[in-house]
This record gives C-alpha cells, sequence and structure tokens, in this order.
C-alpha cells in the first residue's frame, strides 16, 4: 500500500521552493474550471506548505464584501457562518486591496487585534493573506493558516509571494477562459436567436455578399419569390442582378450600395417592377455583404387611399344640396383613387334609370360605355350587367373580368363581352346607392391595365363610399321637396293649431256652460232638503242628498275639464315660494279624513324636518297631494293602508305616496299620465274622466319638478312628487 508522505514544514518548503513551486504549476496548468482552481490552490498549498487549514475569499461585484468561495479544514459552522464578510470591519482590507500585497500574521493574537470581528480558527498559529490579482484584476484572497505561531523569515515570504502568484496566474487565466467561453455561448445564442427572429418575422429579408450573391433568404421572401414564379432555393449563390435585373438602378439598389459605402443603415421606398405593390424597406452592411429587410406597405397604402376617399367624399357630398354635383364629386374622387372607370346610375323621378354621371381615365371606355347604354337602356334589359345591383340590392365583384369575355353567342353574352374589349377592363366591382330603405341608384366601376384587380377590401370600401353618395343623393332630394312643401307644411301648422284652439273654445265653453245648470240643480236641491217648499218624507230628504251628491261629482268632473284646458293653453299662473315641506304635508289629511273613514282606511303620514322647505306653488302642491290620495282612496280595497312620507336629498324633495290597492300594470306606467285615461286596472271600479293624474303632472313640471309612477303590481301603487328643495328654515 502506497503511503502518501507527509508534507515538510514550511522551513523544509523553503528549502525545496523551486521543486515546489513546479508541483504547484504542474497541478494548476491543466485546470480550466476557476472552482477547480480555487480548490487545488487551497489544497495543494495546505499540503505542500504543511500548513493546518486554507480559504479562499471572493470580492462580491460591489466590492463591500467577500465570500468562503472554498475552505480546507474549516469547521462547517465557521465556514457557513459568514457567508458574506463586510470588509469594513477589517481595517487591511482596504490596504490590501488596494496595493494587492499580501498580510502577514506571525501569531493569533496579531489577527485577533487587526479584525476584531471576523471569526477565526481556534488554536491556529502563523496567517498568510495573500492576493490572487494579476495587474489590477483583483480575484481574491487565498488565506493559509500554519498550525503554531512563528516567525516569518525574509524566504518564508517570498516563497508564499510565488505561490500566491502561481494561484493568481491559474486563477486569472481559468476566470479569462470561462469569460471567453461565455461570450462564445452568448454569441452562438444571439446569432441563433437572430437567425430565429429573421425567419419567424413577417418582413421579407435577405443577405447578399460581397459579389451580390444571395447568401440567405428567410421564408417571408422565400413566399414572396414564389408567387413569382421563383425557385427560391435555387436562388442561393447566383447574382441578385442577374435573377432579377430590372431592379438594378431602381431604390433598393442605390440604397444597398450607399449602405455599403458608408456603412449605415439607409431606407428607401420603392414601386414593384415585378409586381403591382409598393415596398419599403432598409439596406444595412453585415459581416462579408448587405442584408435588406423589405415590407410589403401595398395594402396599407391602400387602406390609406381608402380611408383618405371616404374622408374626402363625406366632406364634399355634404357640401352641396345639388344632386347633379353631390354625384359628379363621387366620380371625381372614386376615379382615379379607387378605380379606371366609374359609373354611377339613378333613378329618375318618373321611375327610370339611367347614367348620370361616367369618369374614365381612357377616352375611348367613355364613348364605349355610353355608346352601350343608348344600344340596351337598363329599363328594358334585365341582363344588363347593373341589374343585379339596383333591382336587388346586391353588390357584384368581379374580380377578373376575362369570364365576362366568355364564347357565349347570345345577345347578352356578346354584347358584355364587346363592352369589356372596348374598355380594356380587368376587374369590375357594382354597389347599390341605397339609404333609408330607398334604392337611388348604383354605382359601377372597373379597372384597366396594370391596376390592382377588385377585391373584397375594395368591395367594402365601394359599399361604404355608395352608403355616403346614397346619403348626400337622399339628403339632396329631401332638401328638394322640403323646399316644395314647405308653403303646405305652414298652412297645416297654421290648421292645427286653429284646431287645437277651437278645441281648447269649445271645452271652456261647455264647462261654463255645464256649471250654470249644475249650481241651480244643487240650489233647488238645497231648498227642498230644508223644507222651504213645504215638508219633506225623510226618504225624500235621502234623494235629494243623492242628487246633491251626483251634481258635486258632475261638478269636479267640469271642473277637471276646465283646469286641464288652461293647463293645455299655458293660462295656469304659479306663485312660487319657499313653502314649508311638513306644514303641506299635515294639512291634507283633514281634507281627504271623510273619505278614509268611509272606506275603513289605515292612513300615515311621515311628516319631515320642521325646517325642510320645497320652491313652489303651496296651493298647486295641496292640489296634486289631494289627487294622488282621492287616487289612492279610489283603488285601494276597504281596511287597506295609504302612507305619505317625503325624502330630501341635497337639492331635491320627493314626497312619496303609496297605497296596498292592486297597483299599476308595467306596460301603463306612462300612459296613466295622457288625459283621459284611467288610473285603475279594473275600468268598472274607477270614477272620474281620467284628468287627475295628467293635471297633477301637468302642475308639478310647472313648478320645476315631475311626477312618476312606480311598478308595484300586486303590492300597490306607488307616486313620487319631486319639486325643487328650498332653503332651511330655522328653528
Amino acid at each position: 500500500m502506497h503511503v502518501r508522505p507527509e508534507p515538510p514544514p514550511l522551513d523544509a518548503a523553503a528549502a525545496l521552493p523551486d521543486a515546489l513551486l513546479r508541483r504547484l504549476a504542474a497541478i494548476l496548468a491543466p485546470l480550466v474550471e476557476t472552482k477547480d482552481v480555487l480548490r487545488a490552490s487551497v489544497d495543494t498549498t495546505v499540503e505542500l506548505l504543511g500548513a493546518v487549514a486554507g480559504a479562499v475569499f471572493i470580492p462580491d461585484p460591489e466590492g463591500t464584501h467577500v465570500r468562503i468561495a472554498y475552505s480546507r479544514n474549516y469547521p462547517q459552522e465557521l465556514a457557513e457562518g459568514v457567508p458574506r464578510l463586510p470588509l469594513d470591519t477589517f481595517p487591511l482590507a482596504g490596504r490590501f486591496i488596494r496595493d494587492k500585497t499580501p498580510i502577514f500574521f506571525e501569531r493569533a493574537s496579531e489577527m485577533i487585534e487587526a479584525a476584531p470581528g471576523i471569526p477565526l480558527l481556534k488554536n491556529a498559529g502563523a496567517r498568510a493573506a495573500l492576493p490572487l490579482a494579476v495587474g489590477e484584476r483583483l480575484r481574491g484572497a487565498l488565506i493559509i493558516t500554519f498550525p503554531v505561531g512563528r516567525e516569518l523569515s525574509a524566504s518564508d515570504r517570498e516563497l508564499l509571494n510565488a505561490v500566491s502568484q502561481q494561484c493568481s496566474i491559474a486563477l486569472d487565466r481559468a476566470t479569462l477562459f470561462e469569460q471567453e467561453r461565455r461570450a462564445r455561448h452568448e454569441a452562438q445564442d444571439a446569432a441563433a436567436t437572430l437567425s430565429e427572429a429573421l425567419d419567424h418575422m413577417t418582413d421579407m429579408h435577405f443577405v447578399a455578399d460581397e459579389e451580390w450573391h444571395y447568401v440567405r433568404i428567410n421564408p417571408a421572401m422565400r413566399v414572396f419569390l414564389q408567387r413569382l414564379g421563383v425557385d427560391a432555393e435555387g436562388l442561393i449563390g447566383q447574382s441578385l442582378w442577374d435573377v432579377f435585373p430590372r431592379l438594378a438602378g431602381g431604390s433598393m439598389h442605390n440604397a444597398m450600395l450607399e449602405s455599403r459605402r458608408t456603412g449605415h443603415a439607409v431606407s428607401f421606398v420603392a414601386q414593384g417592377v415585378y409586381a403591382n405593390s409598393r415596398y419599403s424597406g432598409h439596406a444595412y452592411p453585415v459581416r462579408g455583404g448587405t442584408a435588406v429587410i423589405v415590407q410589403d406597405t401595398t395594402e396599407q397604402e391602400r387602406a390609406q387611399r381608402g380611408e383618405r376617399l371616404l374622408a374626402e367624399s363625406g366632406a364634399a357630398f355634404g357640401a352641396t344640396p345639388n344632386v347633379q354635383a353631390t354625384i359628379a364629386q363621387l366620380v371625381e374622387r372614386v376615379v382615379p383613387h379607387l378605380a379606371d372607370i366609374a359609373v354611377v346610375f339613378v333613378k329618375r323621378e318618373g321611375g327610370s334609370i339611367g347614367v348620370m354621371a361616367l369618369e374614365s381615365t381612357a377616352a375611348g371606355a367613355r364613348e364605349a360605355l355610353i355608346a352601350f347604354d343608348s344600344r340596351h337602356p337598363i329599363d328594358h334589359t334585365p341582363w344588363h350587367p347593373i341589374w343585379t345591383p339596383i333591382t336587388e340590392g346586391r353588390s357584384v365583384l368581379v374580380p377578373d373580368a376575362s369570364v365576362l369575355s366568355g364564347e357565349g353567342t347570345d345577345e347578352a353574352s356578346m354584347a358584355i363581352a364587346q363592352l369589356v374589349r372596348e374598355t380594356s377592363t380587368t376587374s369590375v366591382l357594382m354597389v347599390p346607392l341605397q339609404a333609408r330603405g330607398n334604392m337611388l341608384g348604383a354605382l359601377a366601376m372597373g379597372t384597366q391595365g396594370s391596376r390592382h384587380r377588385f377585391d373584397q377590401t375594395d368591395l367594402a370600401l365601394a359599399e361604404r363610399v355608395g352608403h355616403l353618395a346614397a346619403l348626400a343623393l337622399d339628403n339632396a332630394r329631401l332638401l328638394a321637396g322640403e323646399h316644395r312643401s314647405r308653403e303646405e307644411a305652414e298652412r297645416a301648422r297654421l290648421a292645427a293649431e286653429r284646431a287645437s284652439q277651437a278645441k281648447s273654445d269649445f271645452l271652456a265653453m261647455m264647462s261654463h256652460e255645464l256649471r250654470t245648470p249644475l249650481n241651480a240643480i244643487a240650489g233647488y236641491a238645497e231648498l227642498l232638503e230644508l223644507g222651504l217648499r213645504g215638508p219633506i218624507t225623510p226618504e225624500q230628504v235621502s234623494d235629494l242628498q243623492k242628487i246633491r251628491r251626483n251634481q258635486r261629482h258632475l261638478l269636479g268632473l267640469i271642473n277637471s275639464v276646465l283646469n286641464f284646458v288652461r293647463l293645455d293653453a299655458g293660462r295656469v299662473l304659479y306663485d312660487v315660494t319657499t313653502v314649508p315641506l311638513a306644514a303641506c304635508m299635515g294639512s291634507i289629511e283633514s281634507l281627504v279624513e271623510p273619505q278614509l273613514n268611509a272606506r275603513r282606511l289605515h292612513y300615515t303620514c311621515a311628516l319631515t324636518d320642521s325646517a325642510h322647505t320645497m320652491r313652489a306653488d303651496g296651493e298647486k302642491v295641496q292640489q296634486v297631494l289631494l289627487n294622488l290620495l282621492d287616487n289612492a282612496i279610489k283603488h285601494t280595497p276597504v281596511d287597506g293602508t295609504i302612507s305619505m312620507r317625503a325624502d330630501v336629498s341635497a337639492t331635491l324633495v320627493h314626497v312619496v305616496v303609496a297605497d296596498s290597492g292592486p297597483g299599476i300594470p308595467a306596460e301603463r306606467l306612462d300612459d296613466i299620465f295622457e288625459p283621459f285615461v284611467q288610473a285603475g286596472a279594473d275600468p268598472a271600479r274607477t270614477q272620474g274622466v281620467g284628468l287627475g293624474l295628467a293635471i297633477s303632472r301637468e302642475l308639478a313640471r310647472g313648478m320645476g319638478g315631475d311626477l312618476v309612477a312606480r311598478r308595484a303590481e300586486g303590492e300597490g301603487a306607488t307616486f313620487v312628487l319631486t319639486l325643487p328643495r328650498g332653503p332651511d328654515r330655522t328653528q
């Protein structure tokens, strides 16, 4: 069994410094991980120098604390007890960090005196704190602890310095290696991330080398090239200008040249020469060539043109009431923003359909359209292309007009095919002009040459433009009709006013004429009841009392009609003052007490604070409350309950009258306030002509308030009188 010899004491090691250092260097040389270097530095140094313990302390990035990175023969509680040691507890730490020179303690007492707050190994002697530094880079500190205190000679210290240098070089080498490896991995990750991002982005991207050969094409660019019929896989290694010669000298080519010359990114905007599209992008230098990112802005620019067309059309359509001018402005904006040909067909007043406006970028198309319309008038041509939009209100989209130039031999097919050829139309779009349920006409559009052919996006835009045009057209016709009927409307208004006045005069006269005989009936009945015309029997007295009750009822109905007439005519005057709320509510009970007692109804009135007031006409408030209580008495069964209370807010007063009657159906909450409408759910139980609630609401609104009913079907009816709150009275 091989027995490892005990390491020599420091004196013996000092006698063989070269052998010791060579051995240390041999152990450290192959190590490339910092943790392995730290471990070997401590273990090897402790063994070769005959030390009792050792540790490596590493500073944190801020330089304010150190931690034990590795220790040998340190008790566990000591190693774990100082995970982060503050440097300000060690006065010599500043000099150690600044000068990067070793510190020696020949006895434990010196260490305790220099760093009283640092936990130390028990029963330890001399110590050496050796800096692990190369140049200005301090990587840490190697602490060597010897078993006994002793004097460290110059040769001892020279040997320890040499050990420190060996360990420092190994640690610095390992640290730099790890940093380089980490940077390499980060660069690889960044390159992979960039490559992945370029592959996943929707913008087109390609890279060309210094000879303008393709070296990279992302998937978005591949899809675009495939639409052009180009094999993207076969482009790698080929010259950009050989594959696409018409791009040479264009804005993208110039941007790539400028980027290569200046070393900076250069933006560009281009019109497609191999496709009807618009592009924007950037050319920027990369290692070994030039990269280009391209974004297809065709749809974006189409959308912007569409929004401008809508905005301009809306402003133009609202600027004139003239029908002809409105239609002319429509076709002027459609051509050339949206189409090369635009025709507007409208329904005339007699019902016929004809061309009102026509615009085209090519003169020949205009003449061909006019000739076609004269030969085939829409009114008598069901196969006319515009027939479906006008008669059925449906839009028609034909992305490829060549399908209309088929080989049909019937009149319709041949006529339409000839029109398509003569106008050089490549696609067709037709939308109805409809507004407020009226079919006014249709808008037909066509494209020519290399213009983008119509698609669903164009259809949606055309329908929005058509809707604006139809509204403008309908408004123009309405204004024209309004001008013609203005005198008729004025005559109708005057006739309505005269009829209303006649109604009011009739009701007022009728009320006045009926009051006179009714008052006479009451007077004669009273004379008979008093016996002034001779003695009468008890049965006759009862009959006379019934006559007088019915007379008062009829007089009340007539008074209600007369009051409503006055309200309707605006002849009621209001004396709005500050009215005490509690006093007004309390004065009502005595007026309705006989009716309450007759039906054995339980009445409660929750009076509010006597300081509260309302801004109202006191007499009219009492009239409203009497009407509400009278209504509640009529519709509350015997032994039922009626209540009145007040809720006061910061600015309003709410007087609530509720009963335990059958309530009000939800569908009648609004119409019970209409004149001559009964509030009760059962007309057989109601009395009066249905003016009480109508008069009450008009009075409430005349005082700046309101009267509403709440739904409480099956649980009674609730009415809320709302009036402005007045200033509180002083007690």
